[in-house]
């Protein structure tokens, strides 16, 4: 493998008083965590775990292949892992931390 990449997403509430989504907070204790890795073989796997989709059913596999169509003009050999962390339907921004 030539390189890899992560990134994680906390949790969060955007609903602070009456400020509505003037004003949010992120909450540590839950994030969402994505790690890119190059393959040695073509094409782009997604893995996740429990409940989330893998392969092309993930948004994140759509998200990666136009990504890369675009900067390479081609489909590149990606494995995108998808660790969900932020709890679904909690209110925490789960929505907007997934991939």
């Amino acid at each position: 493998m030539a390189g890899r990449v992560s990134a994680r997403a906390p949790a969060s509430a955007a609903n602070l008083g009456c400020l509505f989504d003037a004003a949010a907070m992120a909450v540590d204790a839950f994030y969402d965590e994505v790690a890119v890795e190059e393959k040695d073989s073509g094409g782009i796997e997604v893995e996740a775990a429990g409940s989330v989709p893998s392969g092309k059913l993930n948004v994140a596999y759509a998200a990666v292949a136009h990504f890369t169509r675009k900067v390479y003009g081609r489909e590149v050999g990606l494995k995108v892992t998808v660790k969900k962390g932020v709890p679904v339907g909690s209110g925490l921004g789960s929505s907007g931390a997934t991939a």
